[in-house]
């Protein structure tokens, strides 16, 4: 199967850049064609960044294996905004064509039903059911983070060191909860939690509050996965 870390191959034709001074000039002659063509990268690269932030928000540093449906039911909406899933499609579609590649086709098959609306094992409801999943779990992570940082004492990088160890959160997860417990803009925890979500692009329903957002989030993954299935349906 692929590394899940993928970096796209370097074209033979792709000049070498070996200083700042240009891969700067590379990028800007880069965007300059890109504009020149009317590909519109400004909307692209914003959508690219969203959806890593949110692959990285669920996944982590995606330095462990992940499938093409664990990153359907982050990005349930915008699967192909991701330069990792696109490489992933095409690598999986190389290695489908060998015969013994059958965990290759099953993935890329999956895919098609999904976008196609013919999935019978993971329908278009069932993908919505886990993405609100995710997204309640993660408010209640950052919350708990949140809650471990106010307590910690120490300079900013022991405390975010003690959030990790005591929360076994991500280090970046610990860094924001750290910060934004320093902050002087004290914004209360579960509208803060609320809103990072929806920063790493988790759709999470609308309210007038946050605090009404996520009574009907956590209304709605009841309603999905009652009676325990909740721990089930990871």
């Amino acid at each position: 199967m692929s590394s899940a870390l993928e970096t796209p191959a370097v074209s033979a034709t792709t000049p070498a850049i070996t200083a700042a001074g240009d891969v700067e000039r590379s990028s800007r002659r880069v965007l300059a064609e890109a504009e020149q063509l009317g590909i519109p990268w400004t909307r692209i690269l914003l959508e690219e960044i969203q959806a890593e932030r949110t692959l990285r928000s669920y996944l982590g540093e995606l330095d462990c294996p992940w499938s093409l449906r664990e990153a359907l039911w982050v990005l349930p909406h915008s699967l192909l905004h991701s330069w990792r899933v696109r490489l992933r499609i095409h690598r999986l579609s190389l290695e489908s064509l060998a015969t013994w590649a059958s965990e290759a086709r099953q993935e890329l098959r999956g895919l098609a039903d999904y976008l196609s609306n013919r999935a019978r094992e993971t329908p278009a409801e069932l993908v919505r059911a886990r993405h609100l999943l995710f997204a309640y779990r993660r408010i209640l992570a950052l919350m708990q983070a949140r809650r471990a940082a106010e307590r910690v004492i120490g300079f900013r990088g022991q405390r975010i060191e003690k959030v990790c160890r005591k929360t076994g959160c991500s280090p970046e997860d610990a860094r924001w909860a750290v910060e934004r417990a320093a902050s002087l803009d004290r914004v209360p925890l579960l509208e803060d939690c609320v809103r990072r979500v929806r920063e790493d692009g988790f759709d999470i329903p609308a309210a007038s509050t946050d605090f009404e957002s996520l009574r009907l989030l956590r209304k709605s993954v009841k309603r999905m996965f009652p009676r325990g299935a909740r721990r089930e349906a990871e």
